[in-house]
């Protein structure tokens, strides 16, 4: 997972405003460790926006299923998404949103769980 974050604690940072995604791995009970700080490309806006930068941010995060950031605009939503990677928008601390995001995970198997055994 890849969080857009200033302190590693809060999801305080717009998606193309990060300069550094802390990226992080997280247990099923909702533990997690940082497993490095990664470096956004750099940014140029061309007459194309800012439409290279997204395409360039997803080649840096090709090991990551989500992204966590405070806000994330349409384009680089749907640039994420077409690489796998889920984003997920929410102003919060980092712990409160990966016990829900554990909660869901674990609601999702259960439910994979039950229909594969119909």
């Amino acid at each position: 997972m890849a969080v857009t974050t200033s302190d590693g604690q809060h999801i305080d940072l717009h998606f193309g405003q990060t300069q550094r995604f802390s990226i992080i791995d997280v247990a099923d009970d909702g533990a997690y460790e940082v497993r490095e700080w990664r470096n956004a490309p750099e940014k140029h806006i061309d007459a194309d926006g800012c439409h290279g930068w997204f395409d360039k941010v997803v080649k840096t995060l090709p090991d990551v299923d989500y992204v966590l950031t405070a806000k994330i605009g349409p384009r680089p939503h749907r640039a994420l998404s077409a690489a796998g990677i889920t984003p997920l928008e929410s102003p919060e601390s980092l712990e409160e949103v990966l016990a829900g995001l554990v909660r869901y995970r674990n609601r999702r198997a259960a439910r994979q769980d039950e229909q594969g055994r119909r």
